[in-house]
């Protein structure tokens, strides 16, 4: 994934700051993560199980990037 640019990282910021509402988006975020994992486990065909790893790898870069630094 390419790194946010100046925009981007100023927007991601600016939500970063609401705080419990930021918080919640990226639980939500990462639960779907959590289902496209579980649910890559019990695929059972081919497509599905790429389909399903990209999901939850691109879900992960989003928490990734979208969490606040410390």
């Amino acid at each position: 994934m390419r790194a946010p640019n100046t925009q981007q990282l100023n927007a991601i910021d600016v939500l970063q700051k609401r705080g419990e509402a930021w918080e919640i988006f990226l639980a939500w975020l990462s639960d779907n993560q959590l289902r496209a994992q579980d649910q890559c486990v019990r695929a059972d065909d081919d497509v599905s199980v790429r389909r399903l790893q990209g999901e939850a790898r691109c879900l992960g870069e989003l928490v990734s990037t979208l969490k606040p630094k410390q």
